[in-house]
């Protein structure tokens, strides 16, 4: 048998110099992965080991690194690798540390399903490791050529993250993506980094939760960290392409993994590995985050999850026939929110909304036509972002929302839009934050009769806001940008409300329809920034699956787009970004694009 240390070579490039290589010399992976002849095709695959083990759904192999590949002394340590339940839903995997380093490795632990892809998209959650040393954890895909021992020859994709200062000061904690030959060798591929598909400066705490997620489509690779429970908005991405390669893999199987990579004392591959994980799910091809509803089916339960109905004056108690309720109906394939008017006003004025819970966003893009209104009654309708306990006297959020002015009502002049911070049911505080961005002018009336789109966008705490006069989804005939100072909700829930205005008096009934809701991470399109004297163009990197960006020196039939290279562009708060090398006063062209593989 060959001496790991002797097939391994340095693949990883640690960021700050350290008192050892995190990722050199890595030994004898072949204990990870399984043999040949247990693979087999298949779509997608998930387990959220709520059943307290790792049999069904989805059947998993363990491999115990040392024990299973080398074998007998010196290498068998007791105790092996383990593979647990804590709580009998998550899935915990732990190794002892290595008896031999430098012959036998690092400590290694993995667990792979029976299942291989060729494109792929893998995920899984990180729900605790230990933060006493240095480990790198995470996914393994295309993984394959199974060999023996005496003849190591596994290869596959790894995406991991990298705790390095936890043994080393001065070092740093990082993600990367790298390829994995012949069971040892680690082999960086080229990325958004430069050289190599790596991101330094990520530090995740053990004290939150992660879902890690790998995609492939041909020669591009992704990786990309979310911190749960936001499953659209990424804090970091890393992306390499294999292009260049000369050795490349097309196929093979998903996993999750984890080896050492120093004790608490810096010695390299000397200490243990425990990390848990959760909701493992890989299949061919990315899903989409995104979710729609054009109510053509005369319904708000599906496509499921179904909306869920606020009525705040019924929730507050006030019973019937005081309050009849709140309805939700499907007037033509519409959707149309009615609250009517109490006989008491302690619960507050007439307000309904309707939203989306199964999932929080972080970053949005939020779409919806309005197509009918009240408009004899001062109130007001629109999107919902980012809302945090919702209920009577406790909602905040982010409004974007139009009010159709003051009596007399209708009229054909008045109205307005506003990007709202509330709290407590904007009892507390409904802030117009477009007020805080000079320049802005929110006013405009609506005409009853047109339908108009409402788009409502939010990245960290700036947001836009677009009204389209349709058809025409093109030119939007408002725009407005607000900002929040105070940089309230991070993340929330999303959907739709309607709400008689609560300067109305006397309080009146409220109602509104609304049809095709959409909502995303993130626009496709592109941002362009010259003010550096060079393009800086940018695009949202939250978008489902890969997307490159392509260039071209002309729009004039039969010119190709290039893509341009992963080495070129960059990860920074939430967007990739690429600098362009000709300054704007250049005499040539060049035009972008974004193209989804």
């Amino acid at each position: 048998m060959r001496n790991p240390t002797k097939i391994a070579s340095l693949g990883l490039r640690n960021h700050k110099k350290s008192a050892y290589s995190l990722l050199g010399n890595f030994g004898a992976l072949a204990a990870l992965l399984l043999p040949i002849g247990w693979l087999w095709n298949a779509s997608a695959q998930s387990d959220d080991f709520n059943d307290g083990n790792d049999t069904s759904p989805v059947g998993w192999t363990h491999y115990d690194g040392i024990n299973s590949i080398f074998g007998g002394p010196p290498y068998n340590i007791p105790p092996q690798d383990t593979w647990s339940f804590p709580g009998g839903n998550t899935y915990r995997l732990q190794a002892s540390p290595s008896p031999a380093p430098a012959t036998a490795g690092p400590a290694r632990v993995s667990s792979f399903p029976t299942n291989t892809y060729t494109d792929f998209y893998a995920a899984v959650d990180v729900v605790n490791w230990s933060n006493n040393w240095s480990q790198a954890f995470g996914l393994l895909a295309r993984a394959g050529n199974f060999g023996t021992p005496s003849s190591p020859t596994t290869r596959g994709y790894m995406f991991i993250y990298v705790n390095g200062a936890a043994s080393a000061p001065g070092s740093d904690n990082f993600i990367a993506i790298a390829r994995l030959q012949n069971d040892a060798q680690t082999r960086g591929i080229t990325g958004s980094s430069g050289t190599t598909a790596e991101l330094h400066g990520v530090n995740l705490d053990p004290a939150n939760q992660y879902r890690f997620v790998l995609i492939g489509k041909g020669t591009h690779l992704e990786g990309r960290i979310y911190q749960l429970p936001d499953i659209h908005t990424p804090i970091a991405v890393v992306s390499g392409n294999t292009a260049g390669d000369t050795i490349q893999h097309t196929s093979g199987q998903c996993g999750v993994f984890a080896f050492n990579v120093a004790d608490a004392s810096g010695t390299a591959y000397a200490g243990p590995v425990d990390v848990t994980f959760d909701n493992y799910y890989a299949r061919p091809d990315a899903p989409s985050t995104a979710f729609s509803d054009d109510f053509n089916d005369g319904n708000d339960t599906a496509p499921a999850p179904a909306w869920v109905h606020e009525d705040p004056i019924a929730e507050a108690g006030v019973p019937a026939p005081c309050y009849t309720g709140a309805t939700f109906t499907f007037p033509s394939g519409g959707y149309h929110l009615f609250s009517p008017l109490p006989c008491v006003d302690a619960a507050g004025s007439p307000r309904v909304s309707t939203l989306r819970e199964e999932s929080v966003w972080s970053d949005f893009y939020i779409s919806v036509d309005v197509i009918n209104w009240d408009d004899t009654i001062h109130q007001l309708f629109g999107i919902a972002a980012r809302i945090n306990t919702p209920g009577p006297g406790t909602t905040g959020g982010y409004l974007f929302t139009w009010e159709d002015g003051s009596a007399p009502l209708p009229n054909s002049t008045d109205g307005d839009f506003d990007l709202l911070r509330i709290q407590g049911e904007g009892g507390t505080e409904a802030h117009q934050m477009e007020g805080d961005v000079p320049g802005q002018n929110s006013g405009m009336h609506l005409t009853n009769g047109n339908s108009y789109r409402l788009v409502y966008i939010g990245k960290g705490f700036n947001f836009e806001a677009r009204v389209y006069l349709l058809p025409d989804i093109i030119n939007p005939v408002k725009r407005i940008l607000a900002i929040d100072k105070l940089t309230m909700f991070t993340n929330g829930f999303v959907g739709l409300i309607v709400a008689d205005h609560p300067s109305d008096s006397p309080s009146h009934a409220c109602s509104a329809t609304f049809d095709n809701f959409y909502v995303a991470a993130a626009e496709p399109s592109l941002s362009l920034d010259p003010s550096s004297g060079t393009a800086v163009v940018s695009w949202s990197a939250s978008l489902d699956g890969i997307w490159v960006l392509e260039s071209s020196p002309t729009l004039s039939p039969g010119i190709g787009w290039t893509e341009v290279a992963a080495a070129q562009v960059a990860f920074s708060s939430g967007q990739n970004v690429h600098t362009a090398s000709a300054p704007m006063t250049s005499n040539t062209s060049t035009y972008y694009r974004l193209r989804k593989l």
